[in-house]
This record gives C-alpha cells, structure tokens and sequence, in this order.
C-alpha cells in the first residue's frame, strides 16, 4: 500500500472515529430529559449519580449544544491534488 493510500485510509478513519462521536453526542443530548440519571464527579473526586431536572436537562442538553457545535467540523482538511507552495493550508 503506498504511503499516499495509508494516509487516505488514515483520513477516513479519523472522519469515522469523529462522525460517531459527534452521532453519540447527538443521542446524550436527546436523550437529557427530565428524570435522566448522569454520573457526575463531586468536589472530593466522588463519583455521583444525579437525576436531571427539567431545568437541569435544559442546562445539561444547551452544553451538549455548544460541545457539538465546537468539535462539529474537523480542524483540518486533507488534500490528494498537489497544493501551490504559496497556498499553505493548515
């Protein structure tokens, strides 16, 4: 396999990897409702098991919002076509 395939399959894997996580996301948030029990790590380290309420679950699926829309897009972009040496693209 050449190093050019590697890095091909490499690429898809990682947009793989990054498609279900943001899809396991996706299903935690829907699924923060009231009622929802979340295991929480308290101040001492403990871990703790909390039920949501329905402002709670509210706060809990408006982070899992912002956390999606932060990670949604990949911060990189892979190319097989040769790149001008004036276009660096990061």
């Amino acid at each position: 396999m050449s190093d050019k395939s590697q890095l091909l399959e490499f690429v898809e894997r990682i947009q793989e990897w990054h498609g279900a996580r943001l899809s396991a996301a996706h299903d935690i948030q829907a699924n923060a409702k009231e009622g929802t029990s979340v295991k929480v790590i308290d101040g001492s380290g403990k871990d703790v098991t909390v039920q949501l309420t329905q402002r709670e679950a509210m706060i809990f699926s408006m982070g899992m919002e912002a956390g999606i829309a932060h990670f949604e897009k990949l911060p990189f972009t892979v190319s097989t076509e040769p790149e001008d040496e004036d276009d660096e693209e990061f």
